[in-house]
């Protein structure tokens, strides 16, 4: 059975005026054929497609083995714990549907990401100035890759390069 998906109040507005990107370069997709860039989307057009992609929120394991979804040769996002030694798969092919984990491994917040579109995985340390950061996804893209946003500050964050493009 899944795990309970927590809900959230909808995270602080955007502020766009912190950028390290141009905002016609972050390129929403509105899932009706269309696109729309940043820098012409509404507040309600962007929190129609927050997490329209709908992440991970509470991580839920199985043993390997116990499903036969999972085949030999599927490719998987692995993830080494730092104490345990413990070795985590986030299989390609669940991911495609979420793109975005938040888990925990080792008392250690980490987001695990995926973007379909380019290929790209990649695990990150969620703790941001001392603060655990839940990340989400904006239906968006830059540079043809996933841009996620974080809870606490509404900000979007590049995918591949694990930083902050606008907002805080």
């Amino acid at each position: 059975t899944a795990a309970p998906q927590p809900t959230f109040p909808a995270p602080p507005e955007l502020d766009t005026s912190l950028r390290a990107v141009d905002l016609e370069d972050i390129i929403f997709d509105t899932f009706d054929g269309s696109s729309k860039p940043l820098s012409e989307a509404d507040s309600e057009l962007i929190e129609r497609l927050r997490d329209a992609i709908r992440p991970v929120y509470v991580a839920n394991y199985e043993n390997p083995g116990d499903d036969d979804w999972l085949e030999d040769q599927d490719f998987v996002v692995g993830y080494i714990g730092h104490e345990s030694g413990q070795a985590y798969a986030y299989p390609v092919k669940f991911l495609n549907f979420h793109e975005l984990v938040n888990d925990v491994i080792d008392d250690l917040p980490l987001i695990i990401t995926y973007c379909p579109l380019c290929g790209s995985g990649v695990v990150f340390d969620r703790r941001v100035d001392h603060e655990v950061l839940i990340f989400g996804n904006t239906s968006a893209l830059y540079n043809s890759d996933l841009v996620m946003f974080d809870h606490s500050t509404g900000s979007y964050w590049f995918q591949t390069g694990g930083e902050a493009v606008v907002g805080e």
